[in-house]
């Protein structure tokens, strides 16, 4: 059955859902499982993200079974040269209740729009999906460091190239400090109204 919310409650919680949204790191999930069906739901959700031409040029994995032990194994033994083996030990348990959801773009076969705008598609779709996690409660975290980049490409195809992995799990919110602020609007906003000289 449809619920009919009218304009200004729709606006005011979406508005919450987008300001509310936070990057939750998966040492923050428990071990509580996300169904499939909740998956789904997502990444639908993720879907609808503007399209230029309707290329849709998102492609989602979903890293099932030990795939979080096995990133966060990669991710350790690809950064150990940089970091203290307390960390190193650390980062191969990181994502050990995560889902893990590879990220990949596949460009148009016709090439009938610039890369940039299916990088940008792309882009908004996983912004869909992770304000539908923070809807839904769940946290979310898109990883773009390089050793996802790389790990993320052995499920490439022809055509496609890696966005890294996107990883959610449900937290306690009680006890996993979010914190986050922007800077004022007025810093990043500018008024142009063109030549308003008249003849």
């Amino acid at each position: 059955m449809k619920i009919e919310i009218n304009p200004m409650e729709k606006a005011s919680l979406v508005t919450e859902v987008i300001r509310n949204r936070r990057t939750i790191f998966a040492d923050a999930y428990t071990a509580e499982e996300v169904s499939q069906e909740l998956l789904e739901k997502l990444l639908t959700d993720a879907t609808w993200a503007p399209t230029h031409k309707r290329t849709e040029p998102w492609q989602f994995v979903v890293l099932k079974g030990n795939h979080p032990a096995k990133f966060g194994a990669y991710m350790a033994e690809f950064y150990k040269d940089y970091i203290l083996e307390k960390r190193y030990n650390s980062l191969k348990q990181y994502c050990k209740n995560a889902t893990l959801i590879a990220i990949i773009m596949k460009r148009d076969e016709r090439a009938r729009i610039p890369e940039w705008e299916e990088l940008a598609a792309v882009s908004c779709a996983v912004q869909n999906l992770w304000l539908s996690c923070a809807a839904h409660g769940l946290g979310g975290y898109w990883e773009t460091c390089d050793a996802a980049m790389q790990y993320v490409e052995q499920f490439t195809r022809e055509g496609e190239r890696s966005m890294g992995v996107f990883m959610l799990g449900h937290y306690e919110p009680a006890t996993t400090k979010a914190v986050s602020r922007r800077r004022p609007l007025e810093e990043k906003l500018r008024w142009d109204f063109g030549d308003e000289s008249t003849d």
